[in-house]
């Protein structure tokens, strides 16, 4: 806590942008500017887009987007309470609340986008709060990736929508959630939640006029509330073992158990993370659609597509060691080589291929290829490595594949850029090559004498702690393990045939 408010810098840092969506006139942009480099404003009421431009004229660590949030673009009727703009809103259920006494006695017409539209435009930011006085579950629909951290107002008479929000948001990835109470400064819960036991604590409120905000986050870098991470600064370095272990606990604390990720999430952040997206993706697929996991090897993500119609391609020729430690395939519909894939043009919905591109001798016509297949409005999720060591040998031709690589090729093919990001930055992948180092301890040992014990403590625990969290403050996304990316085939323009 700092100065009796929630302390914003175990949340964002000098280097991070939030989104204060609902931004009204600004007060709340004012708080975050204090720690953030950058804040964008999103608010569609005419009267406070004016007032923001007067209060930040002179500020050029915020930008104002003068539009509403909605689950697609367009524009829509915003009613405006001109006694209490703060209360001004998007919904007409809004209206029969606690507010219901109040008179909304004037309607503008605005525009509106999306969250996704916003950050593809802005960035990604460490901190997104939202206020858009019951219409939270169309602005959330309009987001398919999660980011760090993210809150939503909640009010009792509107309970069974703040479910569906949550719902909605562990569909797209996020695990943990927290509250705080009106206007309050402190987390209701000592831990970090998961969507059933937010809402067993929410319940056994009494107050009928319960409200406040629900906070979620993604992954596992703020599983302590910011008293618990405090107080973990606070406590003094453990003994000595060895002088780097020592020198590095002495600069970064001690934090105790459960105020930050497990190791096993630190180590295995890079498939922890693509199996989140790909899990958000399918999400958004719907039933009955027809999906084609290419290079689909164990087939993993079978049980995220359960009502699509599934099937999977591979070309079943690496006899080593897969996926889940198995070197067994798992069922495969279609054995072919990628590029000569035997399925009729336009005939699937949306393709899956994760981790495949890197294995094939002719990775651009095997991107073709996948286009080749897709129906107008298809959608491709794909993922491969910017760097990695040798893998499935003999089965490993490429690596480096950028940003600049899809965006050249999506352009040849006819395909459209929904997304690139990152999986995670240089620290997270600096984490996993120390943590390399502790994995194959056992092959060098002998190299290290008296020294093994700090070495293997520090590379193993230390080093990686410290870089995973610092990678979520000051990411550099130019190196990274590898992109994440979602591309579409543009519908067919009326009156032309596929």
């Amino acid at each position: 806590m700092e100065n009796g408010n929630l302390d914003w810098r175990w949340f964002v840092g000098p280097a991070d942008t939030v989104f204060d969506v609902g931004a009204n006139v600004g007060a709340k942009t004012e708080l975050f500017l204090q720690h953030a480099a950058r804040v964008v404003c999103v608010e569609p009421q005419p009267e406070c887009v004016k007032a923001l431009k007067k209060r930040f004229k002179h500020d050029r660590r915020v930008t104002l987007v003068p539009k509403g949030l909605a689950e697609k673009p367009g524009s829509l009727d915003l009613s405006v309470c001109t006694e209490a703009s703060t209360i001004s809103t998007f919904s007409a259920e809004w209206k029969t609340g606690r507010f219901a006494n109040y008179k909304w006695d004037k309607v503008v017409r605005v525009p509106v986008t999306t969250l996704d539209e916003v950050i593809q435009r802005y960035g990604a930011p460490a901190y997104c709060k939202i206020d858009v006085e019951g219409f939270e579950m169309s602005v959330l629909r309009g987001l398919s990736r999660p980011v760090p951290l993210l809150s939503f107002e909640f009010a009792r008479e509107f309970m069974d929508r703040a479910r569906a929000c949550v719902d909605y948001l562990r569909h797209v990835g996020f695990q943990r959630f927290n509250f705080i109470r009106g206007e309050g400064s402190q987390f209701a819960c000592q831990g970090w939640l998961d969507g059933n036991a937010l809402f067993d604590r929410l319940d056994q409120i009494a107050d009928p006029e319960l409200w406040g905000d629900i906070y979620a986050q993604y992954g596992e870098h703020f599983a302590g509330t910011p008293p618990q991470r405090a107080a973990a600064d606070a406590r003094p370095a453990p003994g000595r073992l060895g002088r780097a272990v020592s020198c590095l606990r002495r600069c970064f604390g001690a934090a105790p158990s459960g105020a930050e990720p497990s190791l096993e999430a630190i180590h295995n952040f890079n498939q922890r993370n693509r199996d989140q997206w790909v899990a958000a993706r399918a999400a958004t697929v719907p039933p009955g659609s027809r999906v084609l996991d290419v290079g689909a090897g164990t087939c993993p993500y079978r049980p995220l597509f359960a009502k699509c119609h599934y099937q999977t391609q591979d070309f079943k020729k690496y006899e080593g060691v897969k996926l889940g430690n198995t070197r067994e395939y798992g069922l495969i519909d279609y054995v072919s080589d990628i590029t000569h894939i035997p399925l009729a043009d336009g005939s699937l919905d949306v393709i899956l291929c994760t981790e495949v591109l890197e294995h094939v001798p002719e990775p651009i016509e095997a991107l073709r290829e996948l286009a080749r297949l897709l129906k107008p409005g298809g959608r491709m999720f794909l993922t491969a490595p910017l760097g990695s060591g040798l893998h499935q040998l003999p089965f490993h031709y490429y690596g480096g594949y950028t940003p600049e690589w899809y965006r050249h090729f999506a352009k040849k093919f006819a395909l459209d850029i929904v997304e690139i990001t990152a999986n995670g930055g240089f620290f997270k992948l600096l984490a996993q090559e120390c943590t390399r180092f502790a994995w194959t301890f056992e092959e060098h040992r002998h190299c290290h004498g008296k020294k093994g014990k700090a070495l293997r403590k520090l590379f193993g625990e230390s080093l990686p702690r410290y870089l995973y969290a610092l990678d979520e403050r000051r990411r550099n996304e130019q190196f990274t393990v590898g992109y994440h990316v979602e591309l579409r085939k543009p519908d067919v323009p009326a009156g032309k045939n596929p």
